[in-house]
């Protein structure tokens, strides 16, 4: 067989064993390759913020949230102070005591001077979220926000227990802020 005619040593025909490429094909190659890698990182750094606040939403809106909500409010109305504690707020509770957390985003959830503290898991893992009762100021039992966080209700709102939060403000919603 003559070597012109050989689809293993021609470079000149298509075989699909043999793909010869120049010079020029092999470093378009690479560049493209270059350049998508350094697309792919700077979309996944912008990408970060994004998933940190869908973690911190899930730790405030979650069941685990609202059980303990509910018993800090229900303790805070009969007594007309805020529960210092786990013990204290399950003293009026319909349950023996708090389960497991059932987020992805919460490791550990606990009771302090009527604020409740989220210890974060995940990409967050060992912040800490504070969400703190507040009534207006002068009137204990009167209309009740939460604010998580750093706060701007400093003046207008009296607010429970002491912020602890660890998590950087712009990963927490301004709704809840």
């Amino acid at each position: 067989m003559d070597d012109d005619k050989n689809p293993l040593t021609s470079h000149s025909g298509f075989h699909p064993l043999f793909f010869p490429l120049n010079l020029a094909t092999e470093l378009e190659l690479l560049l493209s390759g270059a350049i998508v890698c350094i697309l792919l990182a700077v979309a996944a750094a912008a990408y970060r913020p994004y998933i940190h606040k869908a973690d911190v939403i899930q730790a405030i809106g979650g069941a685990d949230f609202e059980e303990l909500k509910r018993d800090v409010l229900l303790f805070h109305s009969i007594e007309g102070t805020w529960p210092r504690d786990n013990a204290a707020a399950l003293q009026y509770s319909w349950i023996d005591a708090y389960g497991k957390r059932r987020s992805d985003a919460v490791k550990n959830a606990f009771i302090a001077d009527g604020a409740i503290h989220f210890e974060l898991k995940g990409p967050l893992q060992g912040r800490i979220l504070t969400a703190r009762p507040g009534c207006p100021a002068g009137d204990a039992l009167g209309p009740v926000i939460w604010v998580v966080g750093e706060n701007a209700f400093r003046g207008t709102w009296a607010l429970a227990g002491e912020n602890r939060t660890t998590v950087d403000d712009r990963y927490i919603p301004r709704a809840l802020r």
